[in-house]
């Protein structure tokens, strides 16, 4: 039984978050609006888990996860963001998210990130040098972002189009992607 933090500034997806963790054997230990009020309930309440929102008022949770982790090396953070935040994602996981949950999700995707979370103790893990490597988890998912940048270069006939058929078919291989044409 895990003890789980909620980190959004959006009431609603706060409610949703709870309603699909309070279904399983984990609970929720605290709720927070901003990345300030996340890093004090980490400290107070010293949470299993933690799902966070990238974008929020007063501090970001880009931020809030990086103090976290800077006093906790151990804190596992889920976050959850939507996709167009490219960059700020990457960042978190160089940060030390452990995964990352597409908004808007559904409840099966919340509870497979918990279930790897307290299966693995890391959804990826530092190369030497500096980068990282991705577990399994994480390879559609920088993928998707991957070939989102190429499907708008796509859509600006930058791309031959034998180039565009190769970008489909590696967009079908993303699970639970239709075609975009």
């Amino acid at each position: 039984m895990g003890r789980i933090l909620i980190v959004d500034d959006a009431k609603f997806l706060r409610m949703t978050l709870r309603r699909i963790i309070e279904k399983t054997e984990h609970i929720v230990v605290g709720e927070a609006k901003n990345g300030e009020e996340a890093v004090e309930l980490y400290r107070e309440l010293l949470p299993d888990l933690v799902f966070m929102d990238i974008t929020m008022p007063v501090k970001s949770g880009l931020a809030a996860l990086k103090e976290i982790r800077e006093a906790f090396p151990d804190a596992k953070v889920i976050i959850c963001s939507a996709l167009s935040q490219q960059k700020m994602v990457y960042e978190a996981i160089k940060a030390g998210a452990k995964d990352f949950v597409v908004k808007p999700f559904e409840e099966s995707q919340i509870l497979d990130a918990i279930q790897r979370i307290f299966e693995k103790n890391r959804s990826f893990v530092k190369c030497w040098g500096g980068g990282i490597r991705p577990y399994p988890t994480w390879t559609p998912i920088l993928l998707y972002l991957y070939v989102s940048r190429i499907l708008a270069l796509a859509r600006s006939k930058f791309l031959n189009p034998y180039a565009f058929r190769f970008i489909t078919f590696v967009w079908l291989l993303i699970p639970s992607k239709k075609p975009f044409v």
